[in-house]
């Protein structure tokens, strides 16, 4: 298994022609997002419950309907006024592919013989709970 820093750039090369807006850190300090303020309606950053911190479009993320309505800011849920969605339950790894997997379902919403993306198997268990939990 690829340690987390070199998936990581797998990710952001992989996803750079097309989002070129993946990005992520390890922050012990909440409010590093990296110059994008956490209200911006552009922009929200995904935390692990490890501290591993993705800012993704905010579109990118809505095709979650778990975070799609933690986001609305008619819910009056604090991560639709900071922009920052914590998902305790998921590790950096995980949440990392679900990112890939966001802006994999977005780039290809309306193409025909979209091809599988590469999962690891040693997460295929986590990954369906992920999925099942952000309704994906």
């Amino acid at each position: 298994m690829p340690s987390l820093p070199a998936f990581r750039l797998s990710i952001a090369r992989h996803f750079s022609s097309s989002t070129s807006n993946l990005t992520s850190s390890q922050s012990h300090t909440h409010g590093n997002n990296h110059g994008i303020h956490p209200g911006s309606s552009e922009y929200v950053t995904l935390v692990s419950g490890d501290g591993f911190e993705f800012i993704v479009p905010r579109s990118t993320a809505c095709v979650s309907g778990t975070i799609r309505r933690m986001l609305d800011p008619s819910s009056r849920f604090s991560e639709a006024v900071t922009g920052r969605c914590v998902l305790e339950n998921m590790s950096g790894l995980v949440l990392e592919k679900v990112c890939e997997y966001l802006c994999y379902n977005l780039k290809n919403k309306n193409q025909t013989n979209v091809p599988d993306m590469d999962i690891p198997p040693e997460l295929c268990l986590e990954l369906l709970m992920a999925a099942d939990y952000l309704d994906t």
